[in-house]
């Protein structure tokens, strides 16, 4: 089994969610103005922060590494309107909007990759 441990499975994900939800505020302003405030500015660190926390974990990094996948849409508007920036011209540019991550190579890297797949905002959309 290639030394891999245990991924972090479906009960620490379902806790995750419960921990965000008391993340973004306890009465209905205060989470509708926290998700008003994500469309503009992007998601809120919290998964960030919770996927470094997971990856703590040797054996979680471990098992992430070689056996996570992670798909993200990552072709900004700007970029289909405008083009790829001139400062990537010598990077991989993909012919759709959809990747598949896997074998990180860094912690940092499955960390952005998975906070990618949430970031459905306006920043989102403009930035990648």
């Amino acid at each position: 089994s290639m030394g891999t441990g245990p991924c972090p499975d479906a009960e620490e994900l379902l806790r995750s969610y419960l921990m965000y939800g008391e993340s973004e505020g306890t009465g209905n302003w205060q989470r509708s103005w926290n998700a008003c405030r994500q469309v503009f500015s992007g998601v809120s660190n919290f998964w960030e922060r919770r996927y470094e926390e997971l990856l703590q974990d040797e054996r979680a990094w471990t098992a992430v590494r070689h056996r996570a996948f992670c798909a993200v849409s990552a072709r900004p508007i700007r970029q289909n309107l405008f083009g790829a920036p001139s400062e990537s011209e010598g990077l991989f540019h993909c012919k759709t909007d959809n990747y598949i991550m896997h074998s990180f190579a860094k912690r940092s890297e499955a960390v952005q990759s998975f906070v990618a797949t949430g970031e459905a905002t306006i920043k989102g959309f403009a930035n990648g």
